[in-house]
């Protein structure tokens, strides 16, 4: 039997005692083949004397048929493609590993202005949680700009459709004053 427990700190609000914009801990539990996600916990629930129930539904990891390879191929092709075109038009470099090494995290960075998580759909819609826009916010380096950048592509040959960048509403501001825009 395998137990794997996977969690990283980002700034949101507690499950349990609904403290916010404080650290929290969200985890991924994966367990002989089934997986799930728990509610994020803050340092003070996680670690009190008693201890914590967190109950974690968890979901059959049903193995994968060759097509779904296939396709998660294809979506990391695609979303590769994305960083480095994201990187190119910013003038940015991108992360190795797609953000998933200390010390380098987010898709794309332009040091010293600009830190970027790159996602993209081919679906109409897409859900972004304020976790996710806190999670890179927490990840900028002084003076870094969190910005989080959507591509919807069209279904089945996956070219671009359109692109949208969520920044924080404070940098819209200060961007708008400093062209002149606004007063």
């Amino acid at each position: 039997m395998r137990v794997s427990l996977v969690a990283e700190a980002v700034k949101g609000t507690c499950a349990v005692c609904g403290a916010g914009s404080v650290p929290v801990l969200p985890f991924s539990l994966i367990f002989d083949g089934q997986a799930g996600d728990a509610e994020p916990l803050c340092a003070s629930c996680l670690f009190t004397a008693g201890g914590i129930r967190v109950d974690v539904p968890l979901q059959s990891l049903t193995p994968e048929p060759l097509g779904r390879r296939k396709g998660l191929k294809k979506a990391k092709k695609t979303s590769q493609k994305q960083e480095v075109d994201i990187a190119a038009e910013l003038g940015g470099t991108t992360q190795p590993g797609s953000g998933n090494q200390r010390g380098a995290k987010g898709d794309v960075r332009k040091k010293g202005e600009l830190r970027v998580e790159a996602k993209f759909t081919t679906a109409r819609s897409f859900s972004l949680k304020l976790d996710e826009l806190y999670k890179i916010s927490g990840e900028c380096g002084l003076g870094e700009r969190p910005v989080f950048v959507i591509d919807f592509l069209e279904p089945g040959t996956r070219k671009p459709k359109d692109r949208f960048a969520v920044i924080h509403f404070e940098d819209l501001k200060e961007l708008l004053n400093a062209s002149g825009q606004h007063r």
